[in-house]
């Protein structure tokens, strides 16, 4: 099922060149048109913090709402680029992730032998062991 959303919000603090903020924007365009499921918002941060003191200065958020369960990706790095690259990896994992979590509680321990919460008693069963004779 293809999503089609509109373009992500777009939110830059400091100083992030216009190229490195299409660049995330295509990258979460690109990551959102494989995803299966319905996205229905998109958001995009950068930040870059001018304190030289820091040793990972620039931070980049992304954050997908597909259908209703927000799942985001964080990162701060040295680099711009660095940052978008990780955050848009945590992103993909933690929607492979979140996807297949939903699966697996459809199919889990569902095969026919085994006994399931709220299964009846089976024909023959009795509730209480024998007891000796």
């Amino acid at each position: 099922m293809a999503s089609r959303v509109a373009e992500p919000r777009v939110v830059v603090r400091g100083d992030v060149p216009n190229d490195l903020v299409s660049y995330a924007r295509d990258e979460m365009m690109r990551f959102v048109s494989k995803v299966g499921r319905p996205v229905l918002d998109l958001e995009l941060r950068l930040l870059h913090d001018a304190d030289p003191a820091r040793d990972r200065p620039c931070h980049a958020e992304l954050a997908v709402d597909l259908g209703g369960i927000p799942v985001r990706g964080r990162a701060a790095a040295r680099t711009m680029r660095e940052a978008i690259d990780l955050a848009m990896d945590r992103l993909e994992r933690r929607v492979r992730a979140t996807t297949d979590r939903a699966r697996s509680r459809l199919v889990r321990h569902r095969d026919a032998t085994s006994w399931h919460h709220g299964d009846g008693l089976t024909e023959g069963a009795s509730p209480t062991p024998p007891t000796a004779r």
